[in-house]
């Protein structure tokens, strides 16, 4: 399964502006702040510099209207209010105590990068590197590759490319 950071970032959006008009600030605010997680998880695989930009001033745009809502008491609510947001992450949540999982309101489980995204992982985290290395062994890589994270595939790069170099890959 693909996992498109993007479109999920898109229907978090329009999620929150949907809240954010009807007043329900509280419901909103997280909504934004989901949307605001994928798209940065987005940001980190997108090469087009253009892209880039436009996420960032989208982005920009949607950190201040969460932050003016935030302010904003819900319908019969006070400003008095304390509340406390804890945003976890963990790519082993099953060794987590049960106590303290229950403790999260809202889970989001993001799976596993599918095979096209781990190719595409592979290569970006090679970057501008010179290799030569084909269409096919980026396949047999991403083959190779089943059940790791974006951040196991960065440190298997990197990793790899120090020891065959000896040069750190930054």
């Amino acid at each position: 399964m693909y996992s498109n950071f993007k479109e999920h970032a898109i229907e978090y959006v329009k999620q929150a502006v949907q809240e954010d008009d009807a007043g329900n600030y509280s419901k909103a605010f997280p909504l934004y702040m989901n949307a605001l997680e994928y798209f940065r998880t987005h940001f980190k695989y997108e090469k087009n510099p253009k892209i880039k930009e436009a996420i960032t001033q989208k982005c920009m745009e949607y950190l201040k209207s969460a932050e003016e809502i935030r302010t904003i008491p819900d319908n019969g609510g006070s400003s008095d209010d304390q509340k406390v947001l804890v945003l976890a992450a963990t790519n082993t949540p099953y060794a987590l105590d049960q106590a303290i999982r229950r403790r999260f309101d809202k889970r989001i489980y993001i799976p596993f990068p599918d095979l096209k995204a781990r190719q595409h992982m592979l290569k970006v985290h090679l970057g501008d590197t010179p290799h030569n290395l084909t269409e096919s062994d980026f396949e047999h890589l991403a083959h190779k590759t089943e059940g790791f994270s974006g951040s196991d595939i960065a440190v298997c790069v990197s990793v790899q490319f120090t020891l065959v170099s000896g040069i750190p890959l930054e």
